[in-house]
């Protein structure tokens, strides 16, 4: 077992413990944008227990993940931004999304990694938190880098970019350069490290400012 995936799966269960213990006085959007931790550890250890004791391809798993992943942070985005333009915006990344993803099972097999669903989910989630960085964190007069929905976006934004190239030359890539595949993954994971490590802090930060009565945002 690699030690990324150790410090991955440590840094998802420090973000679910503090999704258990904040429950009742989170609001639903940061409730949101924690679920992916907790589900997506589910999901990497039932994904490996089918790949490594069943045998069989773990494929679909991470596919129906993908679709759960995309609509939870596409609503948190659409109930953090306040403007109606950019709730529009939102709501239709995630209703082509969800549409391209049906396509992808209808016309593909759910047991066929769908790639160009991870690429498109993960610029419409890019686009989401920019979106809602730029209504919500920027020009507030505020420290940014004390803002639990700043820091939320950020690694969202980080973890989604470092998705596109990973999964839109993936097939390529393996079957012509395996050193430049290998790097990418890497470069995901490391992202994905750092992605719940910031969603860590930000819930710290959140927690510690709504004992105070006031949360930056």
């Amino acid at each position: 077992m690699s030690i990324d995936f150790i410090l991955l799966v440590i840094v998802k269960s420090i973000a679910f413990a503090l999704l258990v213990r904040y429950w009742k006085t989170l609001p639903i959007a940061y409730k949101l944008v924690i679920l992916p931790a907790a589900l997506s550890l589910v999901v990497e250890v039932v994904g490996r227990y089918i790949a490594l004791v069943l045998q069989q391809s773990n494929v679909w798993i991470f596919n129906i993940y993908a679709l759960i992943q995309m609509l939870l942070l596409g609503t948190a985005g659409y109930l953090f931004a306040d403007r109606k333009v950019l709730k529009q915006v939102i709501l239709s990344l995630m209703i082509t999304c969800t549409l391209f993803w049906i396509w992808y099972a209808v016309y593909i097999d759910i047991r066929t990694l769908f790639n160009w669903f991870f690429v498109t989910s993960s610029l419409a989630v890019v686009v989401t938190y920019i979106l809602v960085i730029i209504d919500k964190a920027l020009f507030r007069g505020q420290k940014i880098f004390t803002q639990p929905l700043f820091l939320i976006s950020i690694s969202y934004i980080i973890f989604s970019a470092s998705v596109i190239p990973l999964f839109g030359v993936m097939n390529m890539l393996i079957n012509t350069n395996m050193d430049v595949a290998r790097s990418l993954f890497t470069i995901n994971r490391v992202a994905n490290i750092l992605c719940f490590a910031l969603i860590t802090i930000a819930f710290y930060l959140y927690c510690k400012q709504e004992m105070r009565g006031y949360v930056r945002q």
